[in-house]
């Protein structure tokens, strides 16, 4: 099924107060996949290096069975991730770049729908961008 096949959903447009009143929300969330990134991140690292891991006997050493993650840990933390994710785009919330902590809430100004533009560290919107202009194209307020 393409996305021209799914049904739309209507626009969720937030007020700015709206939006503001959700960060503490979104930025415990974007702070956590953040950690969730990092540890897939560091898992890659570990599975391209694994024969350097391992006893002349073929053997993994001691300490390296510990680094490698098993199957049930990744599987938890992708099962949060995709947890987290839905709970912040289920509200009409745009994650946008997880590592950079980018975030976008759809509203109206002068008339049209945009963005108001968050990141992870601001203590509240204070920027807006078109709908096709993305981070480089913020303004403020």
């Amino acid at each position: 099924m393409s996305s021209s096949d799914t049904p739309s959903q209507p626009l969720k447009l937030f007020s700015l107060q709206e939006a503001n009143s959700l960060l503490p929300l979104v930025s415990e969330v974007v702070a956590r996949l953040q950690e969730i990134f990092a540890q897939f991140r560091e898992y890659a690292e570990r599975e391209s290096y694994p024969a350097s891991l391992q006893q002349s006997n073929g053997h993994p050493l001691p300490a390296a069975t510990a680094l490698v993650p098993t199957l049930d840990e990744v599987q938890s933390l992708r099962a949060e991730a995709e947890r987290l994710i839905n709970e912040v785009v289920q509200r009409g919330i745009a994650l946008k770049d997880v590592e950079q902590g980018l975030v976008d809430f759809p509203a109206v100004r002068e008339g049209r729908v945009v963005f108001l533009c968050w990141k992870q560290g601001e203590d509240e919107i204070r920027f807006w961008h078109e709908l096709d202009t993305g981070f480089a194209g913020r303004k403020p307020l």
